[in-house]
């Protein structure tokens, strides 16, 4: 640790060599000495080994799946600190570790690309990699008492390539990985001993952060594998964690991108290790999250939803799906979709198959994920300011734009009536003082609520109802305002508060 350390803190990039494969890229490396961090850690690591199978029959909230060759993989999943409470203490003392370690890495990557370049961006805020969410995963593999394995020599876990930035894991020096390098030689971690973390690249890397550089990756992604059972090991613990970013997180260095990928198109996708493994699909994610999900909840639309009250019977099926049925929408790039939730289904529409009678857009949203969009089919259909309003086929779209047009021009009517109210021109030239003043609260909040309803017009970041709303605020100011004194601010929700100080009266003559 304090080598890897050294060369952190050295910010030269020389110092990564260090960490290069054959392949003269940075793919898989192991992190020793970490009682220098913690002098507990490496007996944390071996308690961890020896006691997990104990302890998870008394955990409530472990997901169990049966592995290919038949042994069970136990999981127990969290994004916070919080481990059964009967390896809890060991788990506080390699957590802390893992967090002095996640931090380094990140520090390495800023070696090769600059700390501003390991920024992204969620919503409207910028985000240092560094407070980046990660996932917790303790793993327990295990064999069945009387545990025959299959003739086949296949792998316990196939070579894959995990598609989070990257992951940390405790060694099992009795079980080791299997780890491809970027030369495409492969390697066991057989000596790395308990002292130790592995750290393995993904795909976050190399297909999300750095999609706009122009300089080819110091970064390979690492295919690993566990292998088959060999006697007489029969349990296997590990401590993962993986660095991750919000789905809909893009990174701020975009370069000349034409489109940029978010965090969830690269981790939701499915793709294909050059030895024909499949990597983490689609499916593997839904179930990657629905170890977190409470009781009577799984994993639909990016949370956690509730199932349905009746059990599911004949040959219908759990589904996660959208209003127009639609299994796909619930989980593509840029999704948010509102209508997704649990159903029971005999038939599901075939995502990979067009909609039936030619659906205008599918599923529904109020705000597009990945920048302005033009609108129609295979994109989602826009939410405009209520449910009902949703604008799902042409007619309807084509009457949104209409009618935000028609907002963009009530906006400069009512700033001209409320200058004529100002002045008591006509048709105001008698009312009093009072009405007066009511009349001119009255048009500043309509006004102000107008204006604002277009400002959320433009967030839904359509291209067509943007410039609907562009087009009716500049016909309503032709119309209404294009004479009068230019104001300092052409907002829609505020330029109603322009206000033009009346010229100077001319001096009384004294003759």
């Amino acid at each position: 640790m304090d080598q890897f350390q050294t060369i952190v803190k050295s910010g030269h990039s020389n110092g990564l060599e260090e960490l290069m494969d054959n392949g003269r890229q940075v793919s898989a490396f192991a992190i020793t000495g970490l009682d220098s961090v913690d002098p507990d850690y490496a007996e944390g690591v071996l308690t961890l080994t020896t006691s997990i199978q104990n302890c998870f029959p008394q955990s409530e909230d472990i997901f169990e799946g049966q592995l290919p060759d038949g042994s069970k993989r136990s999981t127990f999943a969290t994004e916070g600190s919080l481990y059964p409470e009967c390896i809890q203490e060991t788990m506080n003392v390699l957590s802390n570790v893992f967090d002095v370690v996640e931090d380094a890495v990140v520090e390495m990557m800023a070696i090769s690309h600059g700390r501003e370049s390991l920024k992204y961006r969620h919503g409207a805020t910028e985000v240092e990699l560094l407070d980046a969410p990660v996932k917790n995963h303790l793993h327990l593999y295990s064999r069945p008492s009387e545990f025959e394995p299959k003739p086949e020599t296949n792998p316990l876990v196939p070579f894959h390539v995990d598609n989070g930035l990257f992951l940390l894991l405790t060694p099992f020096p009795d079980h080791p990985l299997q780890v491809q390098l970027s030369n495409g030689q492969e390697v066991s971690t057989q000596d790395v001993d308990y002292n130790s973390v592995l750290v393995l690249m993904g795909r976050g890397i190399t297909d999300w952060l750095e999609q706009g550089f122009d300089s080819p990756s110091l970064f390979h992604p690492a295919p690993h594998a566990v292998p088959r059972w060999e006697e007489p090991i029969e349990n296997r613990g590990v401590f993962a964690r993986m660095k991750v970013a919000p789905l809909d997180a893009v990174p701020i260095i975009t370069g000349s991108l034409d489109r940029v990928r978010s965090f969830g198109d690269v981790f939701l996708e499915s793709s294909i290790h050059p030895q024909g493994q499949i990597e983490r699909s689609l499916a593997s994610w839904v179930q990657f999250n629905e170890d977190s999900c409470d009781e009577g909840t799984e994993y639909c639309w990016m949370s956690c939803l509730p199932l349905p009250l009746n059990p599911c019977h004949g040959d219908q099926n759990l589904v996660c799906i959208n209003s127009l049925n639609d299994t796909d929408a619930c989980f593509v790039e840029g999704a948010h979709d509102v209508t997704c939730h649990w159903t029971c289904a005999d038939e599901v529409l075939d995502p990979s198959n067009p909609e039936p009678s030619g659906a205008f857009c599918r599923g529904k949203t109020d705000m597009l994920m990945l920048g302005f969009e033009v609108s129609g089919r295979g994109g989602f259909c826009i939410i405009l300011f209520f449910d009902a309003w949703t604008l799902d086929t042409r007619l309807k779209f084509a009457l949104g734009c209409v009618g935000v047009a028609l907002m963009g021009i009530a906006i400069e009517l009512l700033i001209m009536v409320r200058r004529r109210i100002q002045k008591r021109d006509a048709p105001f030239q008698g009312i009093n003082k009072t009405l007066k003043k009511i009349l001119l609260i009255v048009g500043f909040g309509v006004n102000l609520i107008v204006g604002y309803l277009a400002m959320l017009v433009v967030m839904t970041y359509s291209v067509e109802l943007f410039l609907s709303v562009c087009l009716g605020m500049i016909v309503g100011h032709l119309l209404f305002n294009s004479s009068e004194p230019i104001g300092e601010t052409i907002d829609p929700c505020c330029a109603s508060q322009n206000e033009i100080a009346p010229p100077p009266k001319e001096p009384r003559s004294c003759h």
